[in-house]
């Protein structure tokens, strides 16, 4: 009775955990085609872009040397429950934000004018 137990738990946190790295790569997929284009939206200097794209195995062995941390404290089923719902949140605030889709104004007049998006296109025909 207790193996079948221990199985089971253990057949879900593979499942579990396949699921997270399922996730964590169709985001990153995703993210990956658009780099050339956030780079334009953003008006990104190379050494800036490289910067950017170095971020984030950077990021991700700090992420990893603080994961021990907190799955000791929250255990591994919490810590996968929450860090899946904050993605899922930023996911769904990032798709419904009004201004979801519109580039953000250059940092400097050196650099070439952004695209304004349909609200902002709008709201600057009203104002003049």
């Amino acid at each position: 009775m207790v193996t079948v137990d221990v199985e089971r738990r253990t057949s879900r946190a593979r499942i579990a955990v396949s699921a997270m790295f399922l996730t964590n790569g169709a985001i990153f997929a995703n993210l990956v085609p658009r780099f050339p284009e956030l780079k334009t939206e953003l008006a990104l200097s190379n050494t800036n872009y490289g910067i950017v794209v170095a971020a984030f195995p950077i990021g991700a062995l700090v992420a990893g040397i603080a994961a021990g941390a907190v799955i000791r404290r929250l255990t591994s089923a919490r810590t996968t429950l929450r860090r899946a719902r904050s993605t899922f949140r930023a996911s769904a605030r990032r798709g419904t934000s009004k201004r979801a889709n519109c580039a953000p104004p250059p940092r400097s007049p050196d650099r070439p004018r952004a695209k304004m998006c349909s609200a902002r296109r709008s709201a600057a025909a009203t104002n003049s």
